[in-house]
């Protein structure tokens, strides 16, 4: 069961010689622990900037490229996470 929804529509532009496109996600349970994966960039050239923005208000972000098109999905950062960087 796919528990995965799209929130918002893609909406995507050109912004400093980047195209960027943003959209909203919501899963049941949360993402953290989970696996995402950029489809279309393994044997490409194009490099993928990922940011997940907690409902918390604290964000996660990787790079992926064609030879790392996943990551992990952490969970939001604790106080004492934040404290310690």
């Amino acid at each position: 069961m796919i528990r995965t929804r799209q929130i918002t529509p893609a909406q995507g532009m050109f912004a400093g010689g980047a195209y960027v496109e943003r959209w909203q996600v919501s899963r049941h349970g949360g993402l953290a622990g989970q696996s995402v994966e950029i489809d279309g960039i393994a044997g490409s050239v194009t490099d993928v900037i990922v940011r997940i923005e907690h409902l918390d208000g604290t964000s996660q972000m990787e790079h992926l490229l064609p030879q790392k098109p996943r990551f992990t999905v952490q969970g939001p950062t604790s106080t004492l996470q934040i404290a310690g960087s």
